[in-house]
């Protein structure tokens, strides 16, 4: 199975250049509302007057990650017009990922140690399809919730023993939901999300005149697991195409595949 992420080709070369993919912080994106879409069924989920003892601290408790959360986004959509319409003004491309090869990517990269300060850290990665319908959404909260409490209470009866497998399980699964929920009206982009959460020292760069933190992702002598790169509908140039294989050649890309867009828009 194949992903694709539209970017602009200005991106591209820097990931080709530099041999590394960035992850914006989640409260960065686009979407402003993202995390806290899903904070709020959960806490409408979590009835304070039904249940006292898990809302309010619900979250303060390690339910949800104290690790910055940062996403690479993908979409199972191939030479899409709504994506391109996204990049209409900036040089737009589309890059083929292998999934599986992306999905070790990240996991090579998630469980190498660093050090931040005093203490050694090791990030939490997940990847998933998004899920946009509310009703579901809402169904699979009260699940990981309902599966959570059970696991907690446990925890509480042996509180001098080290986490459970089954109490990790159970947050662990809720995390990975957590990450990978937007609204509904976003269901057009088939999304499908890597998360990783880091306390690595980010970086930063601007975006419309804001500052937004990111987190490079790379691995030494690790080739991006590129397949294909389709070229904007906006240009049928072969001039372009013919660029665009010499610069890959020259990264030692050579099994990169490059395709013109079946669509013609304007711009």
């Amino acid at each position: 199975m194949n992903l694709y992420h539209y970017t602009t080709i200005e991106a591209l070369q820097s990931m080709i250049e530099r041999s590394e993919l960035w992850l914006s912080e989640r409260n960065c994106m686009n979407d402003v509302y993202d995390e806290n879409y899903i904070k709020d069924i959960v806490k409408n989920i979590l009835n304070p007057n039904a249940s006292p003892l898990f809302a309010g601290s619900f979250f303060d408790i390690g339910f949800i990650s104290d690790k910055p959360q940062y996403v690479f986004s993908t979409t199972t959509d191939k030479d899409a017009a709504h994506q391109w319409l996204n990049y209409g003004n900036k040089n737009p491309i589309c890059i083929e990922f292998d999934k599986e090869k992306l999905v070790d990517y990240f996991t090579e990269y998630s469980k190498s140690e660093y050090n931040e300060g005093m203490h050694i850290y090791e990030d939490d990665y997940f990847s998933s399809l998004v899920v946009y319908n509310a009703d579901e959404v809402v169904k699979k909260a009260k699940l990981f919730i309902s599966v959570y409490k059970e696991q907690l209470l446990k925890e509480f009866d042996n509180i001098t023993s080290a986490p459970s497998d089954q109490y990790k399980t159970a947050k662990m699964e809720f995390h990975k939901f957590y990450s990978c929920v937007k609204q509904n009206n976003f269901y057009a982009e088939n999304e499908y999300r890597f998360l990783i959460y880091s306390k690595r020292k980010p970086h930063f760069r601007t975006r419309e005149n804001t500052l937004v933190s990111y987190l490079k992702v790379h691995l030494k002598e690790t080739k991006l697991p590129i397949t294909g790169i389709i070229i904007s509908p906006y240009t049928d140039d072969e001039s372009y195409k013919n660029t665009l294989n010499k610069f890959l050649r020259k990264y030692d890309y050579i099994n990169v595949s490059l395709f013109l867009s079946e669509l013609h828009l304007r711009r």
